[in-house]
């Protein structure tokens, strides 16, 4: 299991983001000792000291597991994996290739986009793809049991500085 976390020491330049070279979401590894670790029921990243959310990145893809009451994403600035911050909100913009939980996101304006087959950042229960079962989540994720639809996943977190920072306007995702 840990020969899978080699590269662990190659940790990105901003906190949260880890590098692997194998490995490719966030599985929620209970004991890694380098990258994720399993903290009360959720997972968080070891690089993000004090960090309680959850987002796991690699070079080849990005995947968010069910963290049972957290699922969110740190604002980040700067980050060329996954997270790019755009005008003071994260985005999850240029994800070209990712076959896990974002697949080709072009024009996504301000976060989720849903793909052909499935949508990432929707409170599906069981969903394999994006987000697993998330429930009462209070942060960025708000499951919505009677409407499982594309306008459920965000609910516009104004001055939210830990997911999304005032998302306006997001046809797909975001709810202003």
């Amino acid at each position: 299991f840990y020969n899978n976390f080699h590269a662990c020491h190659i940790i990105m330049s901003h906190v949260c983001m880890v590098a692997h070279r194998d490995h490719v979401c966030m599985v929620a590894h209970r004991g890694c000792h380098v990258c994720m670790v399993a903290h009360r029921g959720h997972v968080c990243m070891v690089a993000h000291r004090g960090c309680h959310v959850c987002m796991v990145a690699h070079r080849g893809h990005m995947c968010m597991v069910a963290n049972r009451g957290y699922a969110c994403m740190v604002a980040h600035r700067g980050c060329h994996v996954c997270m790019v911050a755009h005008r003071g909100h994260v985005c999850m913009v240029a994800h070209r290739g990712c076959h896990v939980c974002m697949v080709a996101h072009r024009g996504c304006h301000v976060c989720m986009v849903a793909h052909r087959d499935h949508v990432c950042m929707v409170a599906h229960r069981g969903c394999h793809v994006c987000m697993v079962a998330h429930t009462g989540c209070h942060v960025c994720m708000v499951a919505h049991r009677e409407l499982p639809c594309v306008h459920v996943c965000m609910v516009a977190h104004r001055g939210c500085h830990v997911c999304m920072v005032a998302h306006r306007g997001c046809h797909v995702c975001m709810v202003a």
